[in-house]
C-alpha cells in the first residue's frame, strides 16, 4: 500500500459485517479502481472496523509463490492465497461458503471461527460456486466453534458456511492466510468436457443415431403427455435410453483428461526457478543453437507439462512461465508436426535424465519414419532448440 501499487476492488478490498449487513467501501463507485493509500484505509479500519483483504500476495512474496507451487505439486490442482486483516472485535464478512478447499493459517493475533454444516437451506454439499451472504437464521447451529491463535491451522472442505470474528480481548488485531485449491475441478467440470464432443463422435462411428426422429413424436413426447404411458412413449424412451448407452463407446475420456489437466496447467504458478537456471536461461535467445553433444532435460517434470495431439499437430502445453496472478496469461504452449510426439514423450518420461543431443532416442520408428543418421541428429537438434529458445530446456 505505501508504495502505491495497489488498487481497491482489484488488487485488495475493504469489508466490514454488523449486525447482520456486510459493507464493502472498496467496490463503491467512488473508490473502485482507485489506488489504495495508507492514510485512508487505516481511517477505515480504526473508525469504521473495516476488514482488509489483499488478494493473491504471491506477486509480491516469494516465499509464498513457492509455498504455492509446491503444494500444487502434492495436491495436483491449483492453489491460491488471500491475506485478511480485521481489527479487534470485528468481522469483515457475512456468513458464507466457497468455491474452494480452504486451509485457514493463523499469523497474528486471534480469530474466532464458526463452522456449519452443508444443508438443503444452505445449497447442500460441494456446490460448484461460491453463495451470497446467508442470514443467521438460515445457517443453524455451526458444528465447529474455535478460536485460532498464531501457527493454528483450520481446514474446512467446499461448500461449509462460516464466519470469523477477531478476538476483543486479544493483545494485537487478527491476521490470516487462507490457502485454497480445488476450484472448479470436479466430475462435473469433467463431464462438461467430455458430454458435448460425444454427440458428433457418436455420429461418426454409429448408424442409429443418424435415423430421424419418429414421425409423429409430438404427439406422445412433451410435458403435456408426461402423464401418459402410452406404447410409442414408452418405445420412444427405450430407443432414446439404448442410443445413449451406445454413445459411452464414443466417449473420448483421455481427450477430456487432457482437456482437463491443460485447465490445471492454466490454473498453476509459474515454476519457482533456480539462480542457476535463471542465469542460464537468461543468456538463451531465439539464435541460439546447441551442439548434437550437449546433453539435455526439460526445465521441469511432467506435471508441469501436458503433451496432446490434436488433428494433424503435436502440442506440449505447460505452466512454467504462468503468471503468479491468476490466469493473467492465456494457456501457454509450443505446437510440433505429430510425427514429434515419441520424442517430446521420451523427454518427459526420462526427465530428470539428461539426453544427448546427437544420439539415436531409438523412437522414431514409432512415428513411422525411417530416418539416416545425420536426419535423426538433424530432428533432435531441431526439437531441442526449439525448446530451449523457448526456455523450456536447460544444457545439464
Amino acid at each position: 500500500v505505501k508504495q502505491g501499487v495497489l488498487k481497491y476492488g482489484i488488487d485488495m478490498d475493504v469489508t466490514h459485517y454488523e449486525d447482520g449487513k456486510r459493507t464493502t467501501p472498496s467496490s463503491e463507485p467512488a473508490m473502485a479502481g482507485k489506488v489504495a493509500t495508507v492514510d485512508e484505509v487505516q481511517s477505515m479500519m480504526d473508525k469504521n472496523g473495516c476488514s482488509v483483504r489483499l488478494l493473491s500476495p504471491q506477486r509480491y512474496v516469494d516465499k509464498l509463490h513457492k509455498l504455492l507451487a509446491g503444494l500444487e505439486s502434492v495436491w495436483q490442482y491449483g492453489a491460491g492465497c488471500n491475506i485478511y486483516y480485521t481489527p479487534k472485535g470485528t468481522q469483515g464478512f457475512a456468513p458464507h461458503y466457497d468455491d474452494i478447499e480452504a486451509f485457514i493459517i493463523q499469523l497474528e493475533g486471534q480469530k474466532r471461527w464458526r463452522v456449519y454444516r452443508p444443508t438443503e437451506r444452505t445449497g447442500g454439499a460441494l456446490p460448484r460456486y461460491s453463495s451470497g451472504n446467508f442470514s443467521e437464521n438460515v445457517i443453524g447451529e455451526p458444528v465447529m466453534d474455535i478460536t485460532l491463535n498464531p501457527g493454528d491451522m483450520l481446514y474446512f472442505p467446499r461448500g461449509w458456511v462460516h464466519q470469523a470474528v477477531a478476538s476483543r480481548e486479544a493483545t494485537t488485531h487478527s491476521l490470516h492466510a487462507t490457502l485454497s485449491t480445488a476450484q472448479r475441478h470436479s466430475w462435473c467440470d469433467f463431464m462438461e468436457i467430455l458430454l458435448p464432443t460425444v454427440s458428433q463422435a457418436a455420429f461418426e462411428d454409429q448408424l442409429e443415431i443418424r435415423r430421424s426422429l419418429p414421425r409423429g413424436y409430438q404427439r406422445y413426447m412433451g410435458v403435456v403427455h408426461s402423464e401418459t404411458q402410452s406404447e410409442e412413449r414408452i418405445q420412444f424412451i427405450e430407443k432414446a435410453v439404448e442410443i445413449f448407452q451406445s454413445m459411452i463407446e464414443s466417449m473420448n475420456f483421455d481427450r477430456a483428461a487432457d482437456e482437463m489437466a491443460i485447465k490445471f496447467l492454466h490454473d498453476r504458478q509459474p515454476a519457482v526457478l533456480s539462480k542457476t537456471d535463471k542465469k542460464q536461461l537468461g543468456q538463451v535467445t531465439h539464435q541460439t543453437t546447441l551442439s548434437p553433444k550437449n546433453k539435455v532435460r526439460l526445465l521441469r517434470g511432467p506435471d508441469m507439462f501436458r503433451l496432446t495431439v490434436e488433428d494433424d499437430a503435436a502440442f506440449l502445453y505447460h505452466s512454467c512461465y504462468n503468471s503468479r496472478l491468476y490466469h493473467e496469461k492465456e494457456p501457454q504452449g509450443v505446437e510440433f508436426d505429430v510425427d514429434v510426439a515419441p520424442a517430446i514423450e521420451l523427454l518427459l518420461k526420462t526427465y530428470p535424465q539428461p539426453m544427448v543431443v546427437g544420439e539415436d532416442w531409438g523412437i522414431w520408428h514409432l512415428s513411422g519414419l525411417t530416418l539416416t543418421k545425420q536426419e535423426i541428429v538433424e530432428e533432435q537438434l531441431r526439437i531441442c532448440n526449439l525448446l530451449h529458445r523457448n526456455h523450456l530446456m536447460l544444457r545439464v
